[in-house]
């Protein structure tokens, strides 16, 4: 079952999470930066990477707003993301690291 669902064409909701590990909220203040990453569930087609925004650093909380161009590239079917957490140019953290993020993009009724 999918962790999130959004509509064919929707920008919202965004894409938010707690980022945790075994001992619980990663603190985020002390990164770089943080990028959500999705694909089409198959494993067709690009790989999208954009930056995310840390809205919560020492709490874990991230949220990453889709664009234009990720709303175009959102075609119905299931997907895949990750979130990926910079600390330097050397040093990265992906979560889920057992998993992905999946979510689904369901048709829009057109009228």
């Amino acid at each position: 079952m999918p962790d999130f669902y959004m509509k064919e064409g929707d920008y919202f909701p965004s894409m938010s999470a707690t980022l945790a590990d075994a001992n619980g909220a990663i603190d985020l203040s002390v990164i770089t930066s943080v990028y959500f990453a999705f694909r089409p569930a198959d494993f067709t087609g690009v790989t999208r990477r954009a930056a995310a925004t840390v809205t919560d650093g020492a709490g874990g909380r991230v949220q990453y707003d889709f664009t234009a161009a990720d709303v175009a590239a959102l075609v119905v079917g299931n997907w895949i993301g990750e979130w990926q957490i910079e600390y330097n140019a050397a040093e990265w953290l992906t979560v889920p690291n057992d998993k992905y993020i999946e979510f689904t993009v369901l048709e829009d009724l057109k009228t």
